[in-house]
């Protein structure tokens, strides 16, 4: 059946129903487990998750448009975005607990796509989940996984680094640069979006979820 933590992040159960559930899932298999305990790694980083934002800032400031499309849980949703400076970064949040859907689904990213009014082909996804690098490459997105140093790996340096000199897209389907009402008409840089899972300090730039 359906996970229950998956279900959590798709938000159709509390965090405490799915609390309850997976610890009946350990009990049945004879072990001890608390999700509640992992959950205090979420949203460490330190010095490297201060890197990743002064990185993602400066592709904001180079006209790179951003996405985050980030696996997460309702009630984590103020605790999250309060460890980085989330719409600053971010032209377009995707939350999996609002969405009803989540990494490694591909209408996830069909959404970020939708709502940057982007082509997967001019897309540019780093994530640090293969499954997730996958599904988003089944779409046409060019997928970069990245390790636990986030920044330091040559492929997602080589990344950034092409995503900071893309030259400007051809195959916008529309003038739109922003979700919601306010439209623009020009639509000045390729789409980036970045992937998170659970919390923003693995996600980082271009298109965790």
């Amino acid at each position: 059946g359906d996970h229950p933590w998956h279900r959590l992040e798709r938000g159709e159960i509390a965090l405490t129903a799915a609390r309850a559930e997976i610890n009946e899932l350990a009990t049945a298999r004879g072990l001890e487990f608390d999700p509640f305990g992992a959950f205090a790694k979420f949203g460490t980083g330190g010095h490297m998750a201060d890197a990743m934002v002064d990185r993602t800032r400066k592709l904001r400031a180079d006209g790179i448009r951003t996405a985050l499309v980030t696996n997460n849980v309702r009630e984590f949703g103020d605790g999250w975005r309060s460890l980085v400076p989330v719409d600053e970064l971010f032209e377009v949040v995707i939350d999996s607990s609002h969405a009803g859907v989540r990494k490694p689904d591909p209408r996830i990213f069909r959404l970020a796509l939708d709502a940057l009014d982007v082509a997967p082909e001019q897309s540019l996804f780093l994530d640090d989940f293969p499954g997730n690098i996958a599904a988003a490459g089944a779409l046409g997105m060019r997928g970069i996984l990245v390790g636990s140093d986030r920044l330091g790996t040559p492929d997602t340096s080589a990344a950034l680094a092409v995503a900071s000199s893309w030259p400007p897209p051809r195959t916008f389907r529309g003038p739109r640069c922003s979700p919601g009402p306010s439209k623009s008409t020009s639509c000045p840089a390729p789409a980036a979006a970045a992937g998170s899972r659970c919390a923003p300090s693995s996600p980082t730039t271009t298109s965790r979820g």
